[in-house]
């Protein structure tokens, strides 16, 4: 078990080295505006990581664990969410569309999911459980770990700003980010599949940016009709979901934890 854990941590090391290597030679990016520098840059930066939660021994990483099937189908307003992102009303009345061709959405769908996978590796495989490791795994101990990794994850997203964002903007998806980190959580903790989760979000990012990235609109994309739709559905999910964690299983958490 200790060499194991070694290996992994070398692994992890050496993957930051390589990341670090990258951006110096400008392989990587930080840069929002080169998309490719910056998938490489969250690709090699979720390796690092994935080998941190081996290194930790959190059982999050299996692709399809035992049970997985069972506990995908309570998961699926979650995929709702995700789906509903896709500007559905304008796409369906014909005021928008998609203009890129497949090998774009497809290069496009390959960036948003390697930013799913950083992210949740990040702050649901690492943030997250460390702190479910440390609080504890009762029902208390979850809640207090969400809501801390989820506004860890909130907040991350105005560092926006540094990068010329504008402000209200930035702060307008802090706040979302917010109640989608609890959403993942609760993903995660269901089928303890941090992959799964990761494809997600990548799903999520995809659907949102699709027609502003690779599109066109005749108006606005948020009608009255879309605002409607999506609030509904957030609400009702996000009943869903605290319902989910105010009777949290121990049990079920504990599994993810070695």
């Amino acid at each position: 078990m200790k060499s194991k854990k070694l290996i992994c941590e070398i692994c992890s090391v050496l993957s930051a080295i390589v990341l670090a290597a990258l951006l110096f030679t400008g392989a990587a990016s930080l840069s929002p505006e080169d998309a490719v520098g910056m998938t490489i840059t969250r690709a090699v930066g979720s390796i690092s990581i994935i080998f941190l939660i081996a290194a930790f021994d959190y059982r999050i990483l299996a692709p399809i664990p035992r049970g997985f099937l069972h506990s995908l189908a309570s998961v699926l307003p979650c995929i709702a969410v995700a789906v509903n992102n896709l500007h559905i009303i304008v796409l369906v009345t014909g005021r928008a569309s998609i203009t890129a061709d497949a090998s774009q959405i497809i290069l496009f769908f390959i960036e948003c999911f390697f930013v799913g996978l950083f992210e949740e590796a990040a702050f649901r495989g690492v943030v997250q459980m460390a702190l479910l490791e440390r609080i504890g795994t009762n029902k208390h101990g979850v809640l207090v770990a969400v809501i801390i990794s989820s506004a860890i994850f909130g907040v991350s997203h105005l560092a926006n700003i540094v990068s010329g964002a504008c402000v209200g903007e930035s702060i307008l998806q802090a706040g979302y980010s917010f109640l989608t980190g609890g959403m993942f959580s609760f993903v995660l903790i269901r089928t303890r599949s941090i992959w799964f989760c990761a494809l997600l979000h990548g799903i999520y990012n995809f659907c949102g940016n699709l027609v502003p990235e690779l599109g066109e609109a005749s108006g606005p994309l948020w009608t009255p009709a879309q605002i409607v739709l999506t609030a509904s559905v957030a609400i009702i999910v996000g009943i869903y979901v605290v319902a989910y964690f105010v009777k949290t299983s121990e049990s079920e958490v504990k599994k993810m934890i070695s």
